[in-house]
């Protein structure tokens, strides 16, 4: 709730707090990096526990996912790049020379003020928090942590990761390799390995495997693996009871559903090129804003996604890529504004206004 309120009113205030003034200097030379008694891991992971195939029986979830749930899931699709904390605000944002830093904002009295870099030279990734600490992939890949501030930065794991996220009192960290670990505090457990990618929730793991390429749910407590897709799927979502995911066809991808209710299965009419986003739409539903293989981006009412053919449907504005979705709040990058050398990155607002802005200084102001 208090998020929603403060959305609502940032409309009023956000564009006059930020708009009118620039929002970073270049940086200077010194940037705090990762302290060097930084945490390492271990020269081996504990082993991964066995994984008993079982037969998937309908429906699999004990209730479909709520909004929050699969919310929590997109933003780590989507290698969430921003992040709203009651009085702070993170995000990735770029420097007029391209290179990337992650910034923080204060929220005072319903608007964003104080701006300052927190780490630059690489694109942080997958920003989570807990207890007052900032958790993301880092420099090189590796998991990092910090104050909000951007004091005690330091290495949660030394070794390259494809993601990071945070469950149960854990930082789930899935390595270059394909293991996925839970971290507490120096205790480490292999929570499986095999995977591509992966998505840790109540329900179990949801996860590509390497081996074959399809969707698996891996459930810890009797080690069953239930094979979810009878071919290659990336890109896993669900909203409520489907399991969304893409699978090849052709030059581009199918976006397919599979309901984990009764096992039905759907298709959309129509190749994308890459992972759709997913947004809210005013009235509190989903909408996909998807790019099609010729390049065209479409945005598409999640209750007309296997009726229409998506190539009819009416083409976005310009091309974006969601970044954070936080309920009637979502932080989009803009590709080809970034190209141009203008600010990339939007913060939307419930309205539809957006505030746009990059780490460089203001020459007008």
């Amino acid at each position: 709730m208090k998020k929603r309120i403060l959305a609502a009113a940032l409309c009023a205030l956000l564009l006059l707090a930020l708009c009118a003034c620039g929002l970073f200097a270049e940086p200077e030379e010194g940037d705090a990096s990762p302290q060097s008694g930084a945490k390492t891991a271990a020269p081996a992971y504990p082993a991964a526990p066995e994984r008993i195939p079982a037969e998937t029986v309908f429906p699999l979830l004990g209730a479909p996912f709520t909004d929050a749930e699969s919310e929590a899931m997109l933003n780590h699709l989507c290698r969430r790049g921003a992040l709203f904390s009651d009085a702070e605000y993170f995000s990735v944002c770029r420097f007029a020379t391209g290179e990337s830093a992650l910034a923080h904002f204060d929220v005072i009295d319903l608007g964003l003020y104080d701006p300052s870099i927190l780490c630059r030279g690489f694109e942080a990734s997958y920003l989570c928090e807990r207890g007052g600490r900032l958790y993301f992939l880092g420099e090189n890949g590796r998991p990092e942590s910090m104050l909000f501030d951007g004091a005690d930065r330091r290495i949660e794991l030394d070794a390259p990761c494809r993601s990071v996220q945070l469950f149960d009192g854990a930082l789930c960290c899935l390595t270059e390799d394909g293991v996925l670990l839970a971290l507490r505090g120096e205790e480490r457990e292999t929570l499986l390995d095999g995977c591509s990618w992966a998505y840790v929730c109540g329900e179990g793991v949801f996860y590509t495997a390497t081996a074959d390429g399809r969707a698996h749910l891996f459930r810890p407590a009797d080690r069953s693996d239930l094979c979810l897709t009878a071919g290659a799927a990336d890109g896993l979502a669900v909203i409520g009871d489907k399991l969304l995911y893409l699978t090849p066809e052709g030059e581009g991808y199918a976006l397919c559903a599979l309901s984990l209710r009764d096992g039905s299965e759907q298709r959309a009419k129509g190749a994308l090129a890459c992972v759709p986003d997913y947004l809210y739409t005013a009235d509190g539903s989903w909408q996909l804003r998807a790019t099609l293989t010729d390049g065209t981006e479409v945005l598409v009412p999640f209750s007309s996604l296997f009726r229409a053919e998506l190539a009819s449907l009416a083409p976005a504005a310009e091309a974006r890529r969601c970044r954070m979705l936080d309920g009637d709040l979502h932080t989009d990058e803009l590709p080809e504004a970034a190209a141009a050398g203008e600010p990339c990155f939007a913060l939307v607002l419930p309205d539809g206004r957006e505030m746009r802005y990059a780490a460089v200084e203001d020459k007008a102001g």
